[in-house]
């Protein structure tokens, strides 16, 4: 298992092979397989999504790089809670991010995007409220052949030690995949709220705990 004392700078292929990876681990999740039926199909607009959101957290956020035997397994994203800029357009410019912005747009169908448009205002009334102190978990993934092992809580405590040292007091989540609930309970989170989109199809679960 890793046993990091910081947070990865990754090179371009680094992260290419990480959006790979992490497609593949929210392949069959609850909120993309309603979003996107097609299998293929998902795949494809995960990877280019998730290309353009990891370069924007590798340069602005945090990337911790799970392993196992010097293999990268999983990983693990935050981003500064109180970074007004967040994913936005302007960091998906800044760090060379519009291919894969557009190759993702057109990916989807009209219907597929309005979901995910529905998805987003849910998420941004959320986050609207002040958040000091807080780090914010975006995202984590692991080979579903290492999942249940523990490989993810025992990088999560090394995780926390490190924002424990960069000044942060609290991390949030949300999860739109009700599976991921008792999992996120059992590593100590408390449930704040949960929102559903227009369609009612879609819940977003947030949660919060010390770290």
């Amino acid at each position: 298992m890793s046993n990091q004392e910081k947070f990865d700078q990754l090179s371009k292929k680094q992260l290419i092979k990480m959006a790979d990876l992490m497609s593949d681990a929210f392949i069959t999740h609850e909120n993309w397989t309603y979003l996107i039926p097609n299998q293929n199909k998902r795949k494809k607009a995960l990877y280019h999504n998730f290309l353009l959101i990891y370069k924007v957290i590798n340069r602005y956020g945090y990337i911790f790089e799970v392993d196992s035997d010097g293999d990268t397994i999983g990983y693990i994203t935050f981003m500064d809670s109180k970074d007004k800029f967040q994913i936005s357009l302007y960091r998906v410019l800044r760090t060379g991010g519009l291919l894969s912005f557009f190759k993702f747009l057109f990916a989807l169908k009209y219907n597929e995007l309005k979901g995910i448009f529905q998805y987003m205002n849910v998420y941004n009334q959320y986050h609207k409220h002040d958040t000091k102190g807080f780090i914010h978990l975006y995202m984590v993934g692991i080979k579903a052949e290492y999942q249940g092992q523990g490989y993810m809580s025992n990088a999560f405590k090394q995780c926390t030690n490190i924002l424990k040292d960069e000044g942060f007091t609290d991390v949030m989540l949300e999860t739109s995949d009700s599976t991921n609930i008792p999992i996120y309970k059992t590593m100590g989170f408390t449930l704040k709220e949960f929102m559903s989109s227009k369609s009612n199809k879609q819940t977003i679960y947030f949660f919060e705990r010390e770290l």
